[in-house]
């Protein structure tokens, strides 16, 4: 049985992968390829999450059998490639990667291993929009950057530690084209897809006037999910409002400066002509 696990990472379309194949579940199996529990038109962490979930517990039998199961189903379809996708796995720490790699080892016999890196500026700053929106931050990027700065990089370089042989792709390079992309290192024929989505979400960035009023509102209430609710609205008000990051240049040469470690790894093994700058 063949495995392609995507994990992530965090920040690098995942979604959009993650919808994709949902809608094609069907089709995709018809290539003898099982994406199990699809979730259309909803936005979740991908259909390996329960995985990650169970790890961070120590329930490791529950994900050995989580995964035995999917395997057992895909081989009474007559399918021979499974797809577990979520940006969770990039987030486990080194024992739970040690054990999601043992139980991929003794299920699959073909495991091809991807994960989608960014620039670390980009993700810092998409990561603190995403606080902004749904956890109540209060504090301005110049000041909560540090905390998110290295983040990224090094869970990407922890999952590398484990799951050596894996594809490491630039988001970057990549994001206008990113299910054809997935879908090549996947080793997924595109003939017989859908590629037209089922719904339309919009999620961009919030405007320099929506990011001074979010964090003042952030200041006055006390639920994040009335937090997200407000910044929804925004969103789906204005869909077309132009958004950009005035940031100061010394902020992005510092993002920089503290991943130069991972940058350099990750530089060596990352796709020909896709290297972070």
């Amino acid at each position: 049985m063949k495995l392609t696990l995507h994990a992530g990472a965090g920040k690098t379309g995942s979604t959009a992968i993650q919808d994709f194949l949902s809608r094609n579940h069907d089709n995709l199996k018809k290539q003898g390829v099982l994406y199990p529990n699809p979730k259309v038109g909803v936005i979740t962490s991908g259909n390996g999450a329960l995985i990650s979930t169970n790890l961070r517990a120590s329930n490791d039998l529950k994900a050995r059998r989580f995964i035995e199961v999917q395997v057992k189903k895909a081989q009474d379809l007559g399918l021979k490639h499974i797809v577990l996708s979520s940006e969770s796995f990039s987030g486990l720490n080194k024992s739970c990667l040690k054990t999601l790699k043992s139980l991929v080892d003794d299920n699959f016999s073909d495991i091809n291993c991807v994960i989608y890196v960014r620039n670390p500026f980009d993700w810092t700053y998409s990561a603190w929009m995403q606080h902004l929106k749904r956890h109540l931050v209060t504090v301005p990027f110049d000041s909560y950057y540090p905390k998110l700065a290295r983040k990224h990089l090094q869970s990407v370089c922890r999952f590398l530690d484990i799951f050596s042989d894996s594809k490491v792709i630039s988001y970057d390079a990549n994001k206008r084209n990113l299910i054809e992309n997935f879908l090549q290192y996947a080793n997924i024929a595109s003939e017989g897809l859908n590629f037209t989505a089922s719904h339309s979400v919009v999620n961009r960035s919030l405007t320099e006037k929506e990011i001074e009023f979010m964090l003042d509102v952030n200041k006055l209430i006390t639920s994040p999910k009335l937090g997200a609710k407000i910044s929804d609205f925004l969103i789906q008000t204005y869909p077309a409002s132009e958004t950009s990051a005035c940031i100061d240049e010394k902020i992005r040469q510092d993002i920089f400066n503290v991943n130069e470690s991972e940058l350099l790894i990750i530089n060596r093994i990352i796709q020909a002509g896709e290297k972070i700058c």
